[in-house]
């Protein structure tokens, strides 16, 4: 560990990059939004249709609950705790169940 390194390149300077949101089921909500990442909220209560914002991958991480996602015409399950890496080759998911979301991207 370089500690020592890793304090020098901190900027204590920076400006706030959090953003008031409002949390809407079955809507993605920006939390982040800064030049090196964004993070969204999905709070899902039913299905949710997830398209491609960026040329990029994107991540998942399942905050609460348990849900599906639907790739392709695959089922794959996932619940609380999970992290899922999306290629940026896949342009749109579909999610169903009760789940609290955090949406990365690049």
């Amino acid at each position: 560990m370089h500690t020592d390194l890793a304090l020098d390149a901190i900027n204590y300077h920076t400006t706030a990059s959090k953003i008031d949101y409002k949390e809407e089921v079955n809507k993605s909500a920006a939390v982040v939004d800064c030049p090196y990442f964004v993070t969204n909220i999905v709070s899902l209560q039913e299905t949710f249709i997830w398209k491609r914002k960026k040329q990029a991958f994107t991540v998942f991480m399942c905050t609460n609950g348990q849900f599906e996602m639907i790739v392709n015409g695959e089922i794959l399950r996932y619940r609380m705790g999970d992290t899922i890496l999306i290629p940026a080759y896949i342009e749109n998911i579909t999610i169903k169940g009760k789940t609290t979301l955090l949406e990365i991207s690049i």
